[in-house]
């Protein structure tokens, strides 16, 4: 959870991802508190163009909230408008730092609902998981004994979302039977059904607008992942976008010597050995403007991908917002194993 100011930013990334606090703590050689940097700090870091490989001084924030041991911790929820720090280090009268507290610990049910519609597709066959899907929904499938989608709920429902929508369709009664409306799981859950498969955005022709707030999350059920979606629905709504797509970093590494061929004489031009190419990679979750329900023909067959196009080609305003948190899609037996065995999911 400690990092130095001379270190760099990728190091603080790297912190920030191994602490479930999720913040990296700067401390000079003396234990002195000189500043703290969230995911959020480095993401706004980056759209300034700043780098991964910049100093952490360059991107910590250097006034963070603090409490003087012996301060009570309720003290500090007093003129919060809508929002809620997450964490505040406390320290001694030297400014050295002592422990770090959550006020989510401190408050617990008390953090305030986020007033924003959550709907979740639910209704895939789960093809790739197959023997287990042969007879349960791959939402269903269980990790660490509790399903897929429960651990997404309880994500959802950890950052204050309360309205869930789950769009269904395979063996969609073992969902529905389990969640119920959702109340024994803390949140309030309705459910819309397809008849047939509508690929992976077609079920949003079935919502009804006056159900949905002006920007609703749009997520998959088969992630596993503890991305700040509050940070995600706020950037959407700062950046006006219509449509915001969370992207993924993704590195692909090819275990082979790469060799580039001019066409006309097919003589050698270069050649690469082993070369890493990234890429941004949808992450299945994505915000969207409620108007977009008025674009869609009902019950009609359509994927994500294709409905990110139309809208391009109307010239929507279209965002990508950065995550660097943990993420996982769980889509085939090697990626649910994988998951299994974090053990902390």
């Amino acid at each position: 959870m400690y990092i130095s100011p001379d270190q760099f930013v990728r190091d603080a990334l790297a912190v920030i991802e191994s602490s479930k606090e999720k913040i990296a703590l700067v401390l000079d050689d003396n234990q002195k508190l000189i500043g703290t940097i969230t995911d959020g700090d480095i993401r706004r870091a980056l759209l300034k163009g700043l780098s991964l490989d910049d100093k952490v001084s360059e991107v910590m924030n250097k006034h963070p909230i603090t409490m003087l041991e012996g301060e009570n911790p309720s003290t500090y929820i007093m003129g919060i408008n809508n929002n809620i720090y997450e964490h505040v280090p406390v320290i001694d009268t030297d400014g050295r730092f002592l422990r770090l507290i959550t006020l989510h610990d401190v408050l617990k049910d008390t953090k305030p609902k986020v007033d924003a519609t959550v709907v979740i597709m639910a209704g895939g066959k789960g093809l790739r998981l197959r023997p287990l899907t042969e007879k349960i929904p791959k939402p269903m499938v269980e990790v660490n004994g509790k399903p897929l989608l429960e651990h997404l709920i309880d994500h959802v429902k950890i950052q204050g979302f309360r309205n869930i929508i789950i769009s269904v369709n395979y063996r969609k009664e073992i969902i529905q039977d389990y969640f119920g409306d959702g109340k024994e799981f803390g949140v309030s859950l309705k459910y819309i059904e397809e008849k047939t498969p509508l690929g992976t955005a077609g079920s949003l022709s079935l919502l009804n607008k006056d159900n949905l707030t002006q920007n609703f999350l749009v997520m998959n059920a088969d992630l596993v992942t503890n991305i700040n979606l509050k940070t995600l629905i706020e950037f959407h709504a700062n950046q006006k976008n219509y449509i915001t797509v969370c992207v993924k970093k993704h590195d692909l590494e090819v275990p082979f010597g790469v060799v580039t061929i001019s066409n006309d004489d097919h003589l050698i031009s270069e050649i690469t050995e082993k070369p890493s190419y990234s890429f941004n990679v949808s992450a299945g979750i994505y915000v969207f403007n409620a108007d977009i329900i008025n674009n869609l023909k009902k019950e009609t067959y359509l994927d994500m991908p294709d409905l990110i196009r139309l809208e391009l080609k109307d010239n929507k305003r279209i965002g990508a917002f950065s995550t660097y948190e943990t993420w996982f899609d769980v889509g085939r037996i090697a990626d649910l194993n994988k998951v299994r065995a974090l053990g902390n999911v």
